[in-house]
């Protein structure tokens, strides 16, 4: 449910108080891999450019990945806060 969650979050947000998604959480289902075996691996994949950021780090590929949009983000915009 938190892919469905995040491609939808544009629309959640409208109504919702509250709601958020940690780049764990997405990069699991989204990419396949944990947090916690990635260790083995995601370094050598950053230097072969399979990964550019730490997917776990930064959420930039994972929109990329599960389709998220200029125009979703943009509308999303009024209610988000970083953290």
């Amino acid at each position: 449910e938190i892919p469905r969650g995040a491609l939808t979050a544009d629309e959640i947000a409208e109504t919702a108080e509250f709601f958020s998604f940690g780049t764990n959480d997405l990069t699991q289902p989204c990419l396949g891999m944990s947090r916690d075996d990635s260790g083995s691996f995601l370094g050598a994949y950053q230097e072969a450019e399979i990964f550019k950021k730490n997917p776990f780090a930064s959420v930039d590929q994972l929109l990329e990945v599960s389709g998220f949009t200029e125009h979703r983000l943009e509308a999303m915009l009024p209610y988000v806060v970083a953290r």
